[in-house]
């Protein structure tokens, strides 16, 4: 095979969504032989975490605060902040 026609991703929410990153895929790809690639997005929910034990889930995709409630910490993300390439074909 001389090019790749789909590619599996995995995107955390607190990058972007699906919708989007198809929406500047494509705008950038266009007129190469990326274009027409089949795009699979697992979207990762956010959650950020404390040093402390902490954890919550946040629905929107970015916080609003990064002090922890519990004892006023920095939280950081544990999760949704990922980029990846799981497979291509």
């Amino acid at each position: 095979k001389d090019c790749v026609e789909r590619v599996r991703l995995r995107i955390g929410k607190a990058l972007t969504t699906p919708e989007r990153f198809r929406r500047v895929f494509r705008r950038f790809s266009e007129g190469t032989f990326f274009e027409d690639i089949d795009m699979d997005i697992e979207e990762v929910p956010v959650e950020l975490s404390c040093g402390c034990g902490y954890s919550r889930k946040i629905s929107e995709g970015y916080a609003h605060s990064y002090e922890c409630p519990r004892c006023g910490g920095r939280m950081y993300y544990s999760m949704g902040d990922e980029f990846e390439i799981l497979d291509h074909s």
